[in-house]
């Protein structure tokens, strides 16, 4: 697939699925807290949704800020004994990010993952210098699959729909995506089913955008 970052003022990245095959480390955590579910039934169930949706759909006896509060440690935790984090990251991620920064591109993550949560992420994986600009779960009203974040990082970066590109990859987000009149393209890189919607383009991996004589 080729795409001409040129064309375009700013590039979205979801986060969670989309740049990392961070989902099982979230409901992993999820589920030590919760003691109850496996991780890959929640992950099918929830993918995409925010920590405050997911916690409200296990009833649980904690509260929420008590919840996200163990989350947040248990993800650190894991995280560090996490040997090999090269396995995470989606393939050719860093350099679609460098090419797009060549070109003059702003970039920006859009996750329905709470601050502190998405921050250790990036942290840990060495993405953080990669960004111009963040918006996470607490900077909107609306979450995923409202337009709300995607459209707040346009008007944060003062660009229109049509110069946006977005990089989704689970139901929720596409639709975010979608309803905020970006061009979208699926990545299906950690297994997502594909969407059947025709204004959504799909690659398998970053590798597939790399353009060696892109400068």
């Amino acid at each position: 697939m080729n795409v001409n970052f040129k064309d375009f003022k700013a590039v979205f990245f979801d986060l969670d699925g989309t740049m990392l095959n961070s989902e099982p480390i979230h409901f992993e955590a999820i589920v030590y807290i919760a003691k109850k579910g496996e991780p890959k039934e929640l992950e099918k169930k929830y993918n995409g949704h925010s920590d405050e949706e997911v916690y409200k759909a296990l009833n649980l006896e904690l509260n929420y800020a008590e919840f996200k509060a163990l989350k947040e440690a248990k993800m650190r935790e894991i995280l560090k004994e996490i040997k090999s984090k090269e396995k995470y990251l989606n393939p050719g991620l860093k350099k679609i990010l460098e090419q797009i920064r060549s070109v003059g591109c702003k970039t920006g993550v859009v996750s329905a993952s709470e601050t502190e949560s998405a921050i250790d992420l990036l942290e840990s994986f060495g993405l953080s210098k990669y960004f111009d600009h963040r918006v996470f779960r607490e900077n909107t009203h609306l979450s995923k699959p409202n337009p709300s974040p995607y459209l707040k990082a346009m008007r944060d970066l003062n660009v229109s729909p049509e110069k946006t590109l977005i990089f989704e990859d689970s139901k929720v987000g596409i639709e975010s995506a979608i309803l905020s009149g970006a061009k979208v393209i699926q990545v299906l890189t950690f297994h997502h089913p594909p969407t059947i919607d025709k204004r959504v383009d799909q690659i398998s991996s970053f590798e597939e955008l790399l353009n060696p004589h892109q400068t």
